[in-house]
């Protein structure tokens, strides 16, 4: 199982490592400077919504590109544990980074590993720090007009901790790195990267492209007085599917949210 593996057992949750803590803050200092310099071309706001926040948060954003949550993150008041894919943290280099970070690894058709997760959240809010989650739960690479169907996570751990939950919309990101994504590389890239010896070419799939990010920070939805109950649930992730869909300018999806779920820890 890919969860056995040794950076997933030795992860810190929130008292991150300090060479994790090192990249975090370069990378959040690059991001910056791109803005500042003008490499970036970035429209934030609703900003004030953060300035009553205090303590655990959970950030819960549309996603659009693969680079969606290092931006997000990059750009947040306080750094922000997000949940990830299972298969960065298979990855030598980036998983021992996420784990030491202290993100949370989710991975389909695993409730264990899920379940830990969702538990290892939950004390990260409790100590009051930012948890990030894509409730889509996944992103495409083509041009889309409508969000995916939101599944009920980040409505279930607001529930169980009171903590308040930050809409955020997302627009341009999938126009900044458009050759990360395989199918949208040029072929003869793709043929001359399969070359022997030819695999330095990779980097190019991080040539940035001219693109205006927006982020938009929502109200952020209270639910400290509500039970943890399945109409609650419901109607949480209704109320957070409208808030990004306003944010983002995308439509929301026509499947009821109570049809993709999480699996109950």
């Amino acid at each position: 199982m890919l969860h056995r593996t040794f950076f997933f057992e030795k992860r810190i949750m929130y008292q991150t490592a300090w060479w994790a803590r090192f990249i975090s803050w370069l990378i959040r200092r690059l991001v910056r400077f791109c803005v500042i310099t003008g490499l970036l071309r970035l429209e934030i706001r609703g900003r004030q919504h953060w300035r009553e926040l205090r303590g655990g948060v959970i950030v819960a954003p549309n996603q659009l590109s693969a680079i969606d949550g290092v931006l997000v993150n990059a750009l947040l008041p306080r750094e922000a544990r997000f949940f990830v894919t299972m298969r960065i943290f298979a990855t030598p280099w980036r998983g021992r980074y996420m784990a030491a970070a202290g993100h949370l690894p989710v991975l389909p058709g695993d409730p264990r590993l899920n379940a830990r997760s969702f538990l290892d959240a939950q004390q990260v809010l409790r100590a009051g720090h930012l948890v990030g989650i894509f409730p889509e739960g996944r992103y495409s690479s083509t041009p889309r007009s409508k969000l995916w169907p939101f599944f009920e996570g980040a409505a279930k751990l607001a529930l169980r901790t009171g903590a308040p939950v930050m809409p955020v919309g997302l627009r341009g990101t999938a126009g900044l790195f458009p050759w990360v994504e395989k199918a949208n590389r040029p072929l003869w890239l793709q043929r001359w990267e399969a070359r022997p010896g030819w695999s330095w070419l990779k980097v190019l799939h991080w040539w940035p492209r001219r693109s205006v990010v927006y982020i938009r920070y929502g109200q952020p939805l209270l639910s400290d007085s509500l039970a943890d109950t399945a109409g609650n649930r419901q109607e949480l992730t209704r109320q957070l599917i409208a808030a990004v869909s306003h944010l983002s300018g995308l439509e929301p999806s026509t499947i009821r949210p109570s049809i993709v779920r999480m699996s109950r820890p």
